[in-house]
């Protein structure tokens, strides 16, 4: 019965890691596709200055709604949006 168990971890194993492969050529692809594209966006950008905030307490609802627009804000001069992830805010 051990044999079996790890029979078919050794398979899962191989099944994701020919998974990540399979994806890491992918995505590879695809940032070659993109790579010359996105230099030259990123090169013609002006900066934006940065003043990094450090929350000492949990901001109140005002301070979190202001700090939200101002992100909204960047990423609309760099030509991003927001996309919203499942989570409790800890991994993103």
């Amino acid at each position: 019965m051990m044999g079996d168990s790890s029979s078919s971890t050794s398979w899962s194993s191989q099944t994701d890691t020919q998974d990540d492969r399979m994806i890491a050529l992918m995505l590879s692809e695809e940032y070659t596709k993109l790579d010359g594209a996105v230099g030259r966006r990123l090169s013609n950008l002006a900066p934006v200055p940065h003043v990094p905030r450090i929350n000492s307490y949990i901001p109140n609802l005002n301070d979190a709604t202001l700090d939200h627009q101002r992100l909204l804000q960047r990423l609309n001069v760099y030509g991003l949006c927001e996309l919203k992830v499942s989570g409790d805010g800890n991994c993103q």
